[in-house]
């Protein structure tokens, strides 16, 4: 299939070809966790985003990426890494959130597109520090009137951020 959500809703291997080679062969959670290149992750539709650790301190990670700060769940990994975050663990608002989530990044919306197959679903960039897609339904955006421009927090919990080298 050509689909990304076909293959990740029904496939037990999937393999992501880019440019008529193999990029990365493996089971859906190995792939969504530890995708291999900047190609494969936006195939897949999580935000891979390039880090340096700073400090490991009362059980957490704080990361450098490109001009912000991101916290994940302990991790004995040091020097640079790469963190996934998923698109749907991500949540907006229009003023800062209040609650445990230890990562709230301010930024405009950049682009806003449905989601195959119906676009119940829509798939939001942002201008944030690092730069982060987020996956949400289209009563939650009407709800927020999410337009081009619009200032908005993303927020997600250091438990949501996965590391590896």
């Amino acid at each position: 299939t050509h689909s990304p959500t076909e293959a990740l809703a029904f496939g037990e291997r999937i393999a992501v070809l880019e440019s008529g080679r193999i990029s990365q062969e493996g089971a859906r959670d190995e792939l969504l966790h530890r995708p291999r290149s900047r190609y494969v992750a936006d195939f897949l539709g999580i935000n891979l985003i390039r880090a340096r650790v700073r400090a490991r301190e009362h059980g957490v990670t704080r990361l450098v990426a490109d001009g912000g700060e991101i916290v994940a769940s302990g991790s004995e990994l040091e020097s640079d890494v790469f963190a996934v975050v998923d698109p749907r663990e991500i949540t907006l608002s229009l003023a800062p959130p209040s609650g445990s989530a230890q990562n709230v990044l301010r930024g405009a919306v950049e682009d806003i597109q449905p989601e195959p197959p119906g676009g119940e679903r829509l798939r939001v960039s942002l201008a944030t520090r690092p730069p982060l897609v987020v996956e949400l339904t289209r009563p939650a955006a009407e709800q927020l009137r999410l337009a081009l421009g619009l200032e908005v927090y993303a927020a997600f919990k250091a438990t949501g951020v996965r590391l590896f080298r």
